[in-house]
């Protein structure tokens, strides 16, 4: 078609170059078939349409290995060979070795790593042209399906398929598989007498009898979290994994998985001091480390007329770092949890910092400060309560939260009872009555403070629970 765009205002535009314009929009509608028609206003759509549907569709009339492909009917085909263009055709001829295609003319390419039988007789065939490569790959073919014990057809692509209840049928020469209902039965139950029964086997699973056919229902399974009591439900998990350990501390389950070292990049839990390798490909690290929480001040009850307690343990501060520039490893230090001062008037002890240092890294989360030790008083009495320490070196650093101070009031009771403070990942050590000072669950929390109204005797303040590393590798 002549080009126009050189036309300006005024100029004449000619018999032969006016006709090739509709001359084009007719080529379209007639060479997908369609009559020319002054009653449809829609052809060209129906032509744009039918181009789209199955303009990539061609008709094979190569030899094995050297397939040639042209246009259905009179549709015109691509100018050259573009990043991403899908031919489908069904071959003529079975390959038996590395193969090429020469789709309308655009020129002979491979059709990348081709062996015998990739590309069968009569079997729909889709290639994918890559620019890069400069070749075509394949795409898409059809497989079909065969049920396990039946005779397997001469097609070297033919699946076997397995499991009761499933039946498979020859139709045109294609296996049609059929899978009946499978119902599902609790293990330890008696087996239906139906072939296709499965046991069902995990705790917390029921299954019942409905009209022939067994309903399961699957009841909540609580899964034992780091740093949180172990639950005694039958229906409890313990964490597990390959390289994964866990240890029941006063409890406590305490989950340590070792990363890094060539390991597929992921999250790990660092509970214990040592070397941490990245892994291979690691090219972002995350470090979120946590310091030791502090132990609650004990205290020294003068008895009647008198109250008073210790002071709650300040929490271990957290920081976040993120870096790009990962190094080849990683010293870590995990920082303990302070213990809670002895029976009578002694300080609870601090937590100690969790530090991560390597190439570009020097991270440090502080431990809690220990809270103090009480007197029974006639008068006000305050058992000081432990701040909580101070992070530096992340990209964000977050204290921990303070201890809480025992405050008497005069003989008569207590205001506040010295509550262990609460680190970033939150909960607090508190005493629900008077006693010894209750220990930290939550990593890197404080110890609660032992405190009592009216009585004699010394008690003990409540343990700092440890801290951690979360490292997070991305590729």
């Amino acid at each position: 078609m002549d080009d126009l765009s050189n036309k300006v205002n005024g100029d004449t535009i000619s018999g032969p170059e006016w006709i090739q314009q509709p001359e084009e929009l007719n080529n379209v509608i007639e060479q997908t078939g369609q009559t020319l028609s002054g009653a449809d206003f829609n052809q060209v759509g129906k032509g744009i349409a039918e181009y789209v549907s199955n303009g990539h569709f061609y008709i094979d009339s190569g030899a094995a290995n050297a397939y040639v492909l042209t246009t259905v009917g009179s549709k015109q085909s691509p100018v050259s060979y573009t990043d991403g263009m899908n031919v489908e055709f069904i071959p003529a001829n079975t390959s038996t070795g590395s193969s090429t295609v020469n789709v309308a003319g655009l020129g002979i390419v491979n059709i990348a790593n081709t062996i015998a039988g990739d590309i069968t007789v009569g079997r729909r065939t889709v290639l994918r042209f890559r620019d890069g490569s400069g070749d075509f790959v394949i795409a898409f073919m059809h497989v079909p399906v065969e049920d396990e014990g039946v005779e397997v057809v001469s097609d070297p692509i033919a699946i076997n398929f397995s499991g009761p209840g499933v039946t498979a049928t020859a139709a045109a020469g294609k296996a049609l598989v059929t899978i009946t209902h499978v119902p599902v039965q609790d293990e330890g139950s008696p087996v239906v007498a139906a072939p296709t029964a499965i046991n069902f086997e995990g705790p917390g699973v029921t299954v019942t009898d409905s009209g022939g056919v067994a309903d399961v229902n699957i009841t909540h399974v609580p899964v034992e979290e780091e740093g949180s009591p172990v639950v005694s439900a039958p229906t409890a998990v313990n964490f597990t994994g390959a390289g994964a350990t866990v240890t029941d501390v006063g409890g406590v389950a305490t989950v340590e998985i070792p990363g890094g070292s060539g390991a597929n990049p992921g999250s790990t839990t660092v509970t214990v001091s040592g070397t941490f390798n990245p892994a291979v490909g690691t090219n972002s690290i995350q470090f979120i480390p946590t310091g030791g929480g502090a132990g609650g001040g004990g205290f020294d009850g003068q008895g009647a007329g008198t109250s008073g307690g210790g002071g709650g343990g300040g929490a271990g501060a957290t920081c976040y770092f993120m870096t790009n520039s990962v190094a080849a490893s990683y010293t870590i230090v995990i920082g303990s949890g302070g213990s809670g001062g002895s029976a009578g008037n002694n300080a609870g002890a601090a937590g100690l910092a969790t530090t991560v240092v390597g190439t570009g890294t020097n991270l440090s989360a502080g431990g809690g400060a220990g809270g103090s030790g009480g007197l029974g008083s006639g008068a006000t009495q305050v058992g000081s309560r432990g701040v909580g320490g101070t992070a530096t070196g992340g990209d964000l650093n977050l204290p921990g939260g303070d201890g809480d101070s025992s405050i008497a009031n005069g003989g008569f009771g207590l205001s506040n009872m010295g509550y262990g403070g609460a680190s970033h990942w939150g909960g607090t050590a508190n005493n629900s009555g008077f006693g010894s000072g209750k220990d930290a669950v939550i990593i890197g929390g404080g110890g609660a403070a032992g405190a009592s109204a009216g009585a004699a005797g010394n008690l003990s303040g409540g343990d700092g629970f440890a801290g951690v590393v979360y490292i997070i590798e991305s590729q």
